[in-house]
Parts: structure tokens; sequence; C-alpha cells
């Protein structure tokens, strides 16, 4: 019996414990910059906005409702920011509202 190829293959049947996703971080270079974007522009909530470390910030976004929240972070030292794809996908009734 040949299977049909249109017929989807099953990805992954393995078990896990992990019930959602909590945190993406994305590095930025300018903080205050990616916090008008994200709250600004976008209209998401401001949920985390916390010192730690060397006089960094640990700030958190997402969208009302949501339970995964995006930090913008400052980069490791020596690592890169911007114009990278963050591979993040963000989903709306109405995009041009």
């Amino acid at each position: 019996m040949n299977p049909d190829p249109r017929q989807e293959e099953v990805v992954s049947t393995t078990a896990t414990r992990i019930s959602h996703i909590g945190v993406v971080c994305v590095p930025v270079s300018d903080q205050e910059r990616a916090l008008e974007f994200y709250v600004g522009t976008l209209g998401m909530e401001k949920r985390a906005d916390v010192p730690f470390g060397n006089g960094y910030r640990w700030i958190e976004v997402a969208p009302a409702g949501s339970t995964t929240t995006i930090a913008i972070a400052p980069p490791p030292p020596g690592e890169p920011t911007g114009n990278m794809e963050t591979g993040i996908g963000l989903h709306t009734a109405d995009a041009d509202a």
C-alpha cells in the first residue's frame, strides 16, 4: 500500500510537560526606543521594567491578555543587536488599524 503523498505526516509524538512559551528575548541596543515601538506603536502593555545587573533593565511587553511576553533587553557583551530576524510572528484581526 502506497501512502498518499498529500497526507500530512505527524511531526512529533513526543510528550512534554511544557505548557506554553513564557518569554521570548529580543536583543536591543536602545531599550527606550524599543519600548516606545512595542507600547506606543503596537499598543502592547509594559509588564515589567526592573533594574538588573550593572545598570541594566529587564523590560517585558505583551499584548493585552497574552501569557507570553517579549523581553527587550541588551544583548550579552560582544553580541550584536538590530538588523536581525527574530522569527516572532504577531497576529491581529485588523492589520490596517
